[in-house]
Formats: C-alpha cells, structure tokens, sequence
C-alpha cells in the first residue's frame, strides 16, 4: 500500500430543490421542498489503486423564507 503517491482538491458548487421533513410536537410530521445552494472543498489521498480517504468541509444555505436555514456538515469520506 503506498501512502501519499496521489492526492487531488477538489470545489462543488451545487443547487437545487431538497426535502425538509421536521418532526413537531404538535403537528407530527411535516415536509416541504425548498430551494438550497451549497458548496465545498475537500482533499483526496489515495491509498493504493483502487482505495481513497478524503475530507470535505461544506456550506449549505436553505432558503425557507422569510428565514434562511444555514450549516457547515464536515464529512470524512
């Protein structure tokens, strides 16, 4: 296995409609589509021909109006 031989960065840039399901005490289950952005960097090192490992740091803005829903989901892949 050889450590460091290629590594990669990469940007997204992404958008589109998401399904927001909320649970509530009161009204039980509740879904809606909004419209969300998001973007990212990330790092990629490959371990050997055919496995990776990888981070990726993201912003999400959801756009539930008249408030915006706003995160940052690390991931390791």
């Amino acid at each position: 296995m050889e450590l460091g031989g290629r590594w990669g960065l990469l940007f997204q840039l992404s958008g589109g409609a998401a399904v927001l399901v909320m649970g509530t005490d009161s009204l039980g289950s509740l879904a809606k589509m909004l419209p969300y952005v998001r973007s990212g960097v990330g790092l990629e090192l490959a371990l050997g021909r055919s496995l990776g490992l990888g981070l990726e740091a993201s912003y999400e803005v959801y756009f539930e109006s008249p408030y915006l829903i706003m995160g940052s989901p690390p991931a390791f892949v």
